[in-house]
């Protein structure tokens, strides 16, 4: 365990870096703000030098065709810590999406989708799913009218047709026996529809990790149901229980947003703002190529398509009534 203040010099390339502070930690390791010569980065430490050698050669392969996850930058060893294995990539702004979701409007909410489902396709296009996807490994950062989404912790990313790694039960398809545990696109698929569930509605209570599969997919059913943009719901089922051939087919799917100007999380469940520093990942953060441009809220407005649809049944029944009336006389 390092701690801030702490000097790491790479064994083999002789480069200093000084811990700045954790930013977080894995089921194989921990991640640090670090200061290297080339300002601030992210160094990812491990107690295996397999998981180092893994999780480097992916997202070496990964994040050179996709800005969507943090760039690579170093692979060493500590000179002065035999046995502290790490490497270091690009640190990544931004707050994680159950921060963020909340506090947006219908159509912020859809881009912020549109971007992690075009994210995932660009995985999925090298065989790979994420599979422990989840709020705190998506990253959003909104500069103005811009909001930028990114991958962070590929610790649990994992081929097509092999046994997931990493997972969190509460993102998993097979905890809501929905699926099996095998990575494929429509697993991350179904993560990313429940992250978006959950954090617009609110997570699932702890009591529910010893429930029966029937009993979990009850809540489900429940939750589905109270997600506060109704229009989305039928997308959401579809998205767990695997309609979606990939991410693309999910994207051309992704409901068309209702401009109504406001947030989309009740108030009840609207999180405050992240304080500090302390809740937010900083760092050198690349732009995304192709990020949403989100407009300002538009002002509210009625929808009038229902009262529309009713009038005019109604306007039909009556005139079906004078025409069958004025016959039987």
């Amino acid at each position: 365990m390092l701690r801030a203040g702490d000097i790491v010099r790479t064994k083999w390339s002789g480069v200093r870096y000084q811990v700045i502070r954790p930013l977080g930690s894995g089921a194989n390791g921990q991640v640090y703000l670090v200061r290297g010569p080339d300002g601030d980065a992210a160094m990812k430490v491990c107690d295996r030098a397999e998981d180092v050698a893994l999780e480097w050669g992916i997202l070496e392969r990964v994040a050179k065709h996709s800005p969507w996850f943090p760039r690579p930058i170093q692979l060493d060893d500590d000179r002065d810590r035999p046995g502290l294995y790490f490497y270091v990539m690009e640190s990544v702004s931004g707050e994680p999406l159950s921060d963020v979701l909340p506090r947006l409007s219908e159509r912020e909410v859809h881009g912020v989708m549109d971007q992690m489902l075009q994210g995932l396709a660009a995985l999925h296009r090298h065989g790979y799913s994420f599979c422990d996807l989840k709020p705190e490994n998506v990253l959003v950062e909104a500069a103005g009218a811009v909001v930028r989404v990114r991958f962070v912790d590929i610790g649990g990313v994992t081929a097509f047709g092999r046994s997931v790694r990493q997972f969190t039960p509460f993102y998993d398809r097979a905890f809501w026996n929905l699926g099996s545990r095998r990575a494929d696109p429509q697993y991350d698929l179904a993560a990313a529809a429940f992250a978006l569930l959950f954090c617009l509605t609110s997570p699932p209570p702890h009591p529910l990790l010893g429930k029966t599969p029937a009993e979990r997919q009850v809540w489900l059913d429940k939750a589905l149901r109270r997600v506060p943009l109704a229009h989305y719901g039928t997308w959401l089922w579809a998205l767990v229980h695997g309609r979606f051939a990939d991410a693309r087919a999910a994207q051309a799917g992704l409901p068309v947003p209702h401009d109504r100007g406001r947030t989309v999380a009740p108030r009840s469940h609207r999180r405050k703002p992240a304080r500090a520093a302390g809740r937010r990942r900083q760092g050198t953060g690349q732009g995304v190529p192709g990020a949403q441009a989100v407009r300002g809220r538009p002002s509210q407005a009625v929808d009038w398509t229902e009262w529309v649809m009713w009038i005019s049944i109604g306007t039909a029944a009556v005139v079906t009534i004078a025409v069958w009336g004025t016959l039987l006389q």
